[in-house]
C-alpha cells in the first residue's frame, strides 16, 4: 500500500508514461511544483510558446478565441426560468367501475399520470432530486371495490379550464374511469379537510334473508361497544368499530340492468384517525358472514 501511495519523484516511471501525450514530463513537474507553492501559470502566448512541448510553431500553433463574458443570472433571470404560468388547483370528481376496480391505488395515480401526459395537461411537480406529479387523491380504495364518486386533485400551470381538463382526461382514460365534473379551487384547500364521511351499498339478496339481516344490525346499533377482531402484518388486534358506524340501513334500490329490485346494506361511516375497518369487514362482522358467502359480497361506494 505505502509503495502506491508514496510521494512521487521525477525520475519515477508512472503507470500511464508509456502513453505519448505530446507534452514533456518536465512540464508537467513543474506545473506540479507550482501548484504545490500555489503560483499562477502564465497563459499561452500565439507566438514563441513551446513551454509544454505540444506546440511547434509550425504544424501546431496557438489560436486565441474572443472573450466571452457568461452573465450571472439576477432576480429577473431567476423569475423567468421559474414563470411557466399561474399554479391552479382542479378538483375532479370520476368514477371507477367494471373491470378497472382490480386495479390498486398506486396504479390509479400511474393511470391518472399516464393519461394527463397522453392529454398534454401542463401538470405541476413537486420540488427536489425526484420531482413527482401533483396529482392527489381523496382516499385509497381498496382492490376489487366501485366507486361512483371519487375525488383527486390535479395542479396545472397555465390558463388550461376545468372543462378543458375534464374533457381531455376522458378521451385517454380507459373504459370504466370517468371523470364526472371539474372545477377549480384554491390552492389551499385540502382534501384531508373534506368532512363528507362515505357511503357504502351492500347487496346481500344473494347471500341472506332480509329477515335474518334486520335484527342483527338493530342488535349491533343498539351496542355502544362492538369489536372486529383483524389479523395486520401478522399481528392480531381489536378495533371498535361502533363508533365509526355514522348510519347502517336495511333499503331495496333498483338494480343496475333495471328488470327488477335489490335489498342491501347502505352504510355510512365516518372519518375517523386511528384504527378502522374496511366496510366488509363491518358488514361480514355485523351480519355474522364469513368465507366464501363473504367474498360473493359486492361493496360500491356510492360517495
Amino acid at each position: 500500500m505505502y509503495w502506491n501511495t508514496r510521494k512521487r519523484k521525477i525520475d519515477d516511471i508512472l503507470p500511464w508514461s508509456f502513453i505519448e501525450t505530446g507534452v514533456n514530463p518536465s512540464f508537467l513537474w513543474e506545473e506540479y511544483q507550482r501548484g504545490l507553492e500555489e503560483k499562477i501559470s502564465p497563459p499561452c502566448v500565439k507566438e514563441n510558446c513551446h513551454r509544454c512541448g505540444i506546440c511547434d510553431g509550425k504544424t501546431l500553433t496557438i489560436r486565441e478565441g474572443k472573450s466571452a463574458e457568461i452573465p450571472v443570472p439576477g432576480k429577473r433571470g431567476r423569475k423567468d426560468i421559474r414563470k411557466k404560468g399561474m399554479k391552479k388547483k382542479i378538483r375532479l370528481k370520476f368514477r371507477k367501475v367494471g373491470e378497472m376496480r382490480f386495479l390498486s391505488h398506486l396504479e390509479l395515480v400511474h393511470l391518472f399520470y399516464r393519461a394527463s401526459k397522453r392529454a398534454d395537461l401542463p401538470l405541476c411537480f413537486s420540488e427536489g432530486f425526484h420531482p413527482m406529479p401533483r396529482i392527489i387523491f381523496a382516499t385509497a380504495l381498496p382492490v376489487g371495490m366501485e366507486s361512483l364518486t371519487e375525488t383527486v386533485d390535479m395542479e396545472c400551470e397555465g390558463k388550461t379550464s376545468p372543462p378543458e381538463v375534464m374533457e381531455r382526461l376522458n378521451q385517454t382514460l380507459p373504459p370504466g374511469i370517468e371523470i364526472l365534473d371539474a372545477e377549480e379551487v384554491p390552492l389551499f384547500f385540502h382534501l384531508s379537510s373534506l368532512p363528507n364521511p362515505s357511503v357504502y351499498w351492500i347487496p346481500l339478496d344473494h347471500v341472506l334473508s332480509k329477515g335474518e339481516a334486520i335484527p342483527k344490525v338493530k342488535e349491533a346499533l343498539d351496542k355502544k361497544e362492538f369489536l372486529v377482531h383483524q389479523e395486520r402484518d401478522g399481528k392480531k388486534r381489536s378495533v371498535d368499530i361502533r363508533p365509526l358506524i355514522e348510519k347502517m340501513e336495511i333499503k331495496e334500490k333498483k338494480e343496475s340492468t333495471g328488470e327488477g329490485f335489490e335489498w342491501g346494506v347502505e352504510l355510512i361511516l365516518r372519518k375517523a384517525k386511528g384504527r378502522t375497518a374496511k366496510p366488509i369487514e363491518i358488514v361480514g362482522a355485523i351480519l355474522g358472514l364469513e368465507g366464501e358467502p363473504l367474498a360473493q359480497c359486492k361493496v360500491i361506494k356510492l360517495a
